[in-house]
């Protein structure tokens, strides 16, 4: 994100200063409705496959030994989730998205894309999301991103329908069928996260470009993390996620194959002795080097 702002600022360094504050804000807001609307159903990822091979010592793959000792394992083999959820936004006057035409929806669009859902039989469940359960929703999730909470206003997010869907067949035509309608800004479907129910927390360790201001985590700094989780006491549990899985993991939640994915650091799935303690662990977690970010697994379903 940092780049693509340096970038406008320096196309825009002969204009005034409003005009390019506010063509910042736009910017941030852009990214930032993507990343709510995506953080509706989560990017958390998996964890290794029971069958991978630990590689030397001094590798850096995911698949590599691991210091914590017996509270570390592969993830478990099952169950998977079935069904899946949906998430239809809605048009808003600050859209971006061609289907809108720059117009917000309409109380009569909005009755009849509700309508709609209801009457879909593979569509078990609907609920209306309003603007500001949605700033509150995004508040909470990205509450450690002062950038983004100084930028997003409810009125840069859209209204929305979320909802269950009664089989994963329906995940790839929930879209199609909903996107075309008035008042649509953008529809999906998705299988539910692999990992509620068996794990509470997922820390992701820096990668090459996930972490800015610096490269990905070291072999020490590995070491550290999993020394850490090791020996904390609130920790019954490590899965430890490599890239195979990974792959299995989204290509199930979005009901795709051939997905290209690429992982060069683990991320640890913890499953806490008292699940209450996610804040805390969070925060002590996230101030270790080499630590991407942390994420509550709930969140991500």
């Amino acid at each position: 994100m940092g780049d693509a702002l340096d970038a406008m600022d320096r196309v825009n360094g002969s204009g005034d200063g409003r005009t390019r504050a506010g063509a910042r804000r736009a910017l941030l807001c852009g990214v930032a409705v993507a990343a709510a609307l995506l953080g509706a159903v989560g990017t958390a990822q998996a964890s290794p496959s029971p069958s991978a091979r630990p590689h030397t010592a001094q590798s850096s793959s995911p698949d590599g030994p691991w210091a914590g000792g017996q509270k570390f394992s592969p993830p478990p083999a099952g169950p998977w989730p079935g069904g899946g959820g949906f998430t239809v936004a809605l048009c808003w006057d600050n859209a971006f998205w061609e289907e809108c035409h720059k117009r917000a929806v309409t109380a009569e669009q909005r009755r009849a894309i509700e309508a709609r859902l209801r009457a879909m039989p593979q569509v078990a469940d609907v609920r209306f999301r309003s603007r500001q359960e949605a700033l509150e929703e995004f508040r909470e999730r990205f509450a450690d991103d002062e950038i983004m909470l100084s930028v997003m206003q409810a009125k840069d997010l859209p209204e929305s329908f979320q909802g269950t869907l009664r089989s994963r067949a329906d995940i790839n035509r929930f879209g199609p069928a909903l996107v075309q309608m008035p008042g649509v800004a953008y529809a999906y479907g998705y299988g539910h996260n692999f990992w509620v129910g068996k794990a509470d927390v997922s820390v992701a360790l820096c990668e090459e470009k996930s972490c800015e201001g610096r490269g990905p985590a070291t072999p020490q700094e590995r070491k550290a993390v999993e020394a850490k989780l090791a020996n904390m006491p609130e920790v019954e549990r490590v899965y430890v996620e490599n890239a195979a899985h990974h792959r299995r993991v989204e290509s199930f939640r979005w009901a795709k194959t051939g997905l290209h994915l690429e992982m060069s650091a683990p991320t640890y799935y913890v499953k806490l002795v008292d699940p209450e303690d996610a804040r805390l662990f969070t925060e002590t977690m996230k101030r270790l080097p080499g630590v991407g970010w942390t994420a509550d697994v709930m969140d991500a379903d």
